[in-house]
């Protein structure tokens, strides 16, 4: 075949695959019109959309449960949804325009006004942070918030975002367990044994002089909070006179969290020690341990006489 065929070949394919014009000026301006209204069409379809998505979005934030409200670099109050108003008992009309550190304690602002400035100063777009809010009755709401910052094209903060969720029961429950642990502590502070306590994560959170001075131990027990239990168990465990059953036993008990007391053992000194084990569990849930152990060698000695 030669190229002049192919040539004819290609043009007839494309007349017949060439849409058709019309003859008729009338509908040539109609498929003009048509043509040219496709464009509008979609742009009205999709401005329909994002007004849908923006009700929406509307309608959420002013029916949540959760606190929303945006503030101007300067800290002054753009917003503040219903939820907000409620929790302060206050009209937008009277904090509009505000500055929002009127709403914190006077010894939280230094902190949150640091907060937001370095969030600012590094156009980190988003991060947290938890400080309460007073309502106008002076009682103070602890919140979690959620920070966005909104930045213009030269990448100016225009405006801060902010979610904020209530876990004031949250803090008064972690306050009242502070108290109890302060109580507990001063209590195992004065007791004429040796006692540990390991939280859940095997962190020793208390421990007495006692039972440093058991094992005869060179640091104060303040140096030892904080430490892995596991661990300080393995560096005693040559102060027993069967260091590797001692070790044994530990792993057991932190293995199978099942209570033993009255457990004797003999120090690599000669001297008897009584443990006691007792796991400690809220609702099922392990919360960590407590062992104690007391020199019981004068009590072995006599009752040897005896």
């Amino acid at each position: 075949m030669t190229v002049s065929n192919l040539l004819l070949e290609e043009n007839e394919r494309a007349l017949k695959t060439r849409p058709k014009v019309s003859k008729n000026p009338k509908n040539r301006r109609t498929e003009l019109l048509e043509k040219n209204t496709k464009p509008q069409d979609s742009m009205r379809l999709e401005k329909r959309s994002l007004n849908a998505q923006a009700f929406f979005f509307q309608q959420m934030v002013e029916s949540s449960n959760a606190l929303f409200y945006s503030i101007s670099p300067e800290g002054e109050i753009n917003y503040l949804n219903p939820e907000g108003l409620r929790k302060i008992g206050q009209e937008f009309l009277e904090i509009k325009g505000e500055n929002f550190l009127k709403l914190i304690p006077r010894k939280f602002r230094k902190s949150v006004m640091e907060h937001y400035q370095l969030i600012m100063d590094n156009n980190q777009l988003f991060s947290n942070l938890e400080f309460p809010i007073l309502d106008h009755a002076g009682k103070e709401h602890w919140l979690r918030h959620q920070v966005r910052l909104q930045l213009n094209d030269n990448d100016e903060v225009t405006e801060i975002f902010g979610a904020a969720f209530d876990i004031s029961t949250h803090k008064k429950t972690e306050a009242e367990f502070q108290r109890t642990q302060q109580r507990l502590a001063s209590l195992v502070t004065n007791l004429p044994g040796g006692v540990l306590v390991e939280n859940e994560r095997g962190e020793i959170i208390i421990i007495n002089e006692f039972f440093c001075n058991i094992f005869n131990i060179p640091i104060t027990a303040h140096w030892l909070k904080g430490k892995n239990c596991t661990e300080f168990m393995n560096n005693i465990k040559q102060l027993f006179k069967e260091p590797a059953a001692f070790l044994a036993q530990s792993k057991k008990l932190g293995k199978e969290r099942k209570q033993v007391l009255n457990e004797e053992w003999t120090l690599a000194d000669g001297r008897i020690i009584k443990c006691d084990y007792i796991p400690v569990f809220e609702e099922g849930l392990y919360m960590g341990s407590y062992y104690s152990f007391w020199d019981v060698t004068e009590e072995r000695h006599s009752a040897v006489k005896l």
